[in-house]
């Protein structure tokens, strides 16, 4: 390194306006912000919204629905650039060195202490820095004997800080957008407007050139340290001055280190502001100073070393460490006086900016160093945002186009932003708000963020707008950005979307344009319904030939799906719309749904049930005062057609208990405390239920029990009845009472034989099945006596029946009680077709039984009464005469014997 003496000055311009001028009250007292220091690197998550298209049910027609495009609600409009996302650590941002406060700062109450590189700094404590009147001064650390080299402190070679000073850009050169109107938006801000192209060769040349006026200072004295003291109390400590150059300092407070780099003028005053700093001079201070103490001359810097501009943070931009909030502003307590390096600085009316040495650095530079490594965007980033700058780093603002690599892209950038030439980049802007020429244009939030601010022009989209100005609604707008208002327009998307007068589009709504009804879903797309039926708000309407239309229809309709499928039928009215929740006067009930109401159907609390209806004609009267048997279930309708839900209701002189709307059947109840029983139609019954009549199979209810009489007799309307341990009414208890003489009676017309103990009939003993005389040859109605006759008894023919016993005095003598008649006198020539037409009329005038019973009364009988009656038609055999009609014993075998006849 070249040797220079202590007299050789650093060459140091101070800019006459910035060097250390301020006042004593500029050091007094922190502010009460600071400026952040933090850059926050990311991009916002799109937000995206897609409506499910809607699913016809199977019975029911649902109005369809797809998903909706919002394509910048979201905040970016998807799939518009693929370009790879830039690098934002090679961006000029002001938060980019973390070591130092932003170029743009105030005072703050607490900011952390900087952690910053002191390598090869000079160390030194709060008390070695002296304050004379509005200055600052810094005492140099006492030098050790030379001998002691093993704590000897660092050699205080100034050198350049260990940082990058290159600084990148972010490039969009890979973005690609279809920009064919994207100079559109400068209709509107044509004054505004300023094109810049990377490829102009005039652009490098629009620098500004014109140099910053220059006091050149130089150092008269050998002697360093002449003015590096007015402390009285210590007039032989040495101070650094503007021959020490840029100093590096470490300086110990409050048990923190806080390092940056200092410049002293000539007195020794600590520098702030913007100076001129000969880079070459001051970068080796250990050898400056020996130099000085072994040549004892001075020699001044030459005249033709370049000098760069620089600037050191004022009182008024310094940042206070954590921890000195209520102390006064010093180069111990802040950043005040360090030199600002990787940061843009704010003058007040250009950005300015300080590379890793702490060199300013033009536009032009920082534009020809991004184009060379491919980085230029056009715009830089400074604290958080983006601004697009002149050569003497003016923003510029209004419409800007940039054009990067051949690919031109138009951005806003704010004339009215606290700091005018901010980007805009919150998506929407809009110009001539609520009048007639009301416009939108979007800008990218810089999802990807080589295309934050691009402006994007597209065809007509229905889209959300800044909802702080135009609510939580979507809007269509046309490809220039205007809203477009009570119309029917197709979208870049394909769909068709209408809008009301304030250019809102219509969701879920039905919609009167030129004469013709169109329906838009719930994301505001007509509907693409086309020859079909399909529902809408309850409503069924019939959409023809055009997508969405609706084709007007009136009077009854056969509504089906799209498979022709049958669904029901509806009414429209002579405006088109189906009725709903509407009665007719001729019984007709049309559901919510618009559907002709069909078999068991709720109205409000109540249920009916109406004729069912099919594909081929419309029924659908409602059921009044009667009992419907519907799908296997009973219901018992009023005269009103509303359906009795549960307890006891009469119909047709009976009672019948309901439980949820059907009566209960085959079940035993009690009503007003009398055990009953409700049959098979869910009739209440008392007294004898019939189980049987095939089988002759009857119960009697117990009135004051729980079920029916079992195990036991039971006078029943005067007469004496005895029941199994089922409760069956047993008929023939002939073993009970084995002694006669009985009492017998004869009804012709239902074809039975009761067995009483006497002629008071009070109890009956046995039932017997007979057939009587046909009408041509009837049996001789009367009151008779019985006498046992013969085994085999000769008849007419001659045929030979049985057990004949005769009934003497009936006709003129020749009348028995015997078994069915017989070619022969032996039990296996009977003939079945006669035997089959027991209990009915079949004789020439006798009384025929079966074997078994005609035995009985042959050996029973004899001597007993007998009455023979017509009797009272009864069409159910269980209830003929009191013990019933015994079913016929079927034929087996060979079916040429009787069956009960005990002899086979």
């Amino acid at each position: 390194m070249k040797k220079r003496l202590v007299a050789v000055t650093l060459g140091v311009i101070l800019s006459l306006s910035t060097v250390g001028e301020a006042g004593a009250s500029v050091f007094s007292s922190p502010e009460d912000t600071a400026a952040s220091q933090d850059e926050i690197a990311g991009s916002e998550a799109a937000e995206s919204e897609t409506d499910s298209a809607e699913t016809a049910d199977t019975s029911e027609v649902q109005p369809e629905d797809s998903g909706a495009e919002d394509l910048f609600s979201a905040g970016e409009y998807a799939g518009t650039s693929d370009a790879e996302p830039q690098d934002s650590s090679s961006a000029f941002s002001s938060g980019e060195d973390e070591t130092q406060p932003a170029a743009v700062s105030q005072i703050t109450d607490a900011v952390p202490a900087e952690q910053q590189d002191d390598s090869d700094a000079v160390s030194v404590k709060a008390e070695d820095w002296i304050r004379e009147d509005d200055h600052f001064k810094l005492r140099k650390p006492v030098k050790k004997d030379s001998a002691d080299t093993s704590d000897a402190a660092p050699a205080d070679t100034v050198q350049t800080e260990d940082q990058t000073g290159e600084v990148v850009l972010t490039d969009s050169d890979t973005d690609e957008t279809d920009n064919a109107d994207s100079t559109d938006p400068t209709q509107a801000d044509a004054a505004d407007t300023e094109i810049l192209t990377a490829e102009d060769p005039d652009y490098e040349d629009a620098a500004d050139t014109t140099e910053d006026p220059v006091l050149d200072v130089s150092d008269d004295s050998a002697d360093g340290d002449a003015n590096a003291s007015t402390d009285p109390a210590d007039n032989t400590d040495s101070f650094y001055t503007a021959a020490d150059g840029l100093v590096k300092i470490s300086t110990e407070y409050k048990e923190q280190v806080h390092t940056g780099w200092y410049l002293f003028d000539e007195n020794g005053y600590m520098v702030t502001g913007q100076a001129q700093v000969n880079p070459e001079q001051g970068t080796d201070i250990a050898a400056t100073q020996t130099a000085d103490a072994s040549d004892g001359d001075a020699s001044i810097a030459a005249d033709t070393e370049e000098t760069v501009q620089s600037c050191f943070t004022s009182a008024e931009d310094a940042v206070v460490y954590t921890g000195c909030e209520n102390e006064a502003v010093t180069p111990y307590t802040s950043t005040v006086g360090q030199q600002i390096r990787n940061k843009w600085k704010w003058t007040g009316t250009a950005w300015q900016y300080y590379n890793a040495a702490g060199t300013l650095e033009t536009v032009t530079q920082l534009e020809a160093a991004q184009k060379a490594n491919g980085t230029y965007t056009g715009y830089f980033k400074i604290e958080n945002e983006y601004y697009s700058l002149k050569a003497d780093g003016t923003p510029r603002t209004g419409n800007v186009t940039l054009t990067v690599n051949g690919v031109s892209n138009l951005y806003y950038f704010e004339k009215d932003s606290t700091i005018p030439g901010r980007m805009f980049h919150e998506g929407w802007r809009v110009t001539g708000l609520n009048t007639s020429r009301e416009r939108w244009l979007y800008y990218s939030q810089g999802k990807n963020p080589a295309d934050i601010g691009k402006y994007y022009q597209r065809g007509v989209i229905a889209t959300r707008l800044d909802e702080n100005i135009k609510g939580a609604y979507t809007y269509l707008i046309s490809s220039k950005g205007y809203l477009l208002k009570s119309t029917i327009k197709k979208a870049e998307n394909g769909a068709f979307y209408g809008t009301d007068k304030y250019g809102r589009i219509y969701t879920n709504k039905m919609v009167l344009y030129k004469g013709y009804r169109y329906y838009f879903g719930k994301n505001g797309k007509r509907a693409t319904w086309k020859n079909r039926w399909a529902k809408v708000n309850n409503h069924y309407y019939y959409f023809g030939g055009v997508p969405g239309r609706v084709q007007e229809k009136h009077g009854w309709q056969k509504l089906t799906n799209t498979k022709n499928q049958f669904l029901g039928w509806i009414y429209l009215d002579q405006n088109g719309n189906n009725y709903t929740n509407k009665w007719t006067s001729n019984g007709y009930y049309f559901k919510a749904n618009g559907k002709l109401a069909s078999g068991l159907t709720q109205i409000g609390t109540k249920m009916y049930l109406f004729e069912s209806s099919t594909a081929a004609a419309h029924k659908g009267k409602v059921y009044k005062n009667t009992m419907i048997r519907y799908k296997k279930k009973l219901y018992l309708a009023s005269a009103t057609g509303a359906l009795y839900k549960g307890g006891w209701r009469q119909y047709n002189n009976g009672w019948y208990y309901l439980r949820n709307y059907t009566p209960l059947t085959n079940q035993f109840r009690k009503k007003n405390g009398v055990n009953g029983y409700l049959n098979s139609s869910g009739k209440y019954t008392t007294g004898w239920v019939l189980v049987s009549d095939a089988k002759n199979l009857m119960r009697y209810i117990d009135p004051t029990g729980n079920g029916y009489a079992k195990n036991t007799s039971k006078w029943i309307n005067g007469v004496l009845y005895y029941f199994d341990s089922n409760g069956y009414r047993i008929t023939d208890v002939s073993a009970k009472y084995p002694n006669g003489p009985y009492y017998l009676e004869v009804q012709r017309k239902n074809g039975i034989m009761t067995v009483y103990t006497d002629s008071t009939k009070r109890i009956p003993i046995k039932t017997i099945r007979v057939s009587v005389g046909v009408p041509s040859t009837p049996t001789p109605p009367g009151e008779y006596t019985l006498r046992s006759s013969a085994r085999w008894q000769l008849l007419m023919g001659p045929s030979w029946g049985q057990y004949g016993t005769h009934v003497e005095g009936a006709g003129k003598g020749g009348i028995y009680v015997h078994s069915v008649a017989c070619a022969q006198a032996n039990s296996f020539n009977l003939p079945a077709v006669e035997y089959n037409k027991l209990g009915q009329p079949a004789s020439h005038g006798c009384i025929r039984a079966c074997v078994a019973d005609a035995k009985w009364v042959y050996y029973h009988c004899n001597g007993s009464r007998i009455n023979i009656i017509d009797g009272v038609v009864t069409y159910h055999d269980a209830y003929k005469g009191p013990l019933g009609k015994n079913p016929l014993t079927p034929l087996r075998g060979a079916k040429n014997f009787d069956p009960t006849d005990p002899e086979v």
